[in-house]
């Protein structure tokens, strides 16, 4: 004989079955994700084209989940103390510091590649300085070039009193470079030194680079 099951609701029908599983993992589902309470809801078994009809005990409904529950509760605790962590005055003092932090790496990057850079340029004008004083004694009223008068001449005066390397030639060129608005040259600064220079046509300077 056939047979079936109809569902109830607070005494109110909200499902026919006729497959027992089926109904258990509707119920099951139901409980877990707290649609309604294990003693809110009652089961009939009846046969088909009958008048039989028999109240079910709930025995075979699985229970809530309690640990499910814990987890549920445990996840929603820690969102609210993530929300509350969010807003205080500490945890974004702590990210301005964070964001403050990066911004000095980033300053020091900077920093670190200009120094590169200014070294690169300070040795290649040494090379530039020594080829030039070289040329000037060997060639009388020889003109040092006007774009390299001024670092000439600091590159001369340390040359002189022993002093002549980066550091010291940085902190010398740093004194006048705001008066005269210069910085310090790339390579290429120098393709056309001599360009309307007096002296172009007396000399030929080879830079090795």
């Amino acid at each position: 004989m056939l047979t079936g099951f109809i569902l109830f609701l607070r005494n109110e029908a909200i499902g026919v079955y006729n497959n027992e599983e089926i109904l258990n993992n509707f119920i099951n589902g139901c409980l877990q994700n707290n649609f309604f309470n294990k003693d809110d809801i009652k089961i009939k078994k009846y046969n088909i084209n009958s008048i039989n009809c028999l109240n079910i005990e709930n025995k075979n409904i699985p229970e809530k989940n309690l640990e499910n529950e814990k987890n549920l509760e445990n996840e929603k605790n820690l969102e609210n103390l993530k929300k509350e962590l969010i807003e205080s005055k500490e945890y974004k003092k702590l990210m301005q510091m964070k964001i403050d932090t990066k911004h000095e790496i980033n300053e020091l990057k900077k920093q670190k590649i200009k120094l590169e850079e200014d070294k690169e340029s300070y040795e290649y004008d040494l090379k530039v300085y020594k080829k030039l004083k070289n040329e000037k004694e060997k060639i009388e009223n020889f003109e040092i070039p006007e774009i390299f008068t001024l670092k000439y001449n600091i590159y001369k005066k340390l040359e002189e009193s022993n002093e002549l390397n980066f550091n010291v030639f940085k902190t010398e060129w740093d004194k006048i470079k705001p008066l005269n608005n210069y910085n310090l040259f790339t390579t290429n600064t120098y393709e056309n030194l001599f360009t309307n220079s007096n002296n172009k046509e007396d000399i030929n300077i080879e830079i090795d680079i």
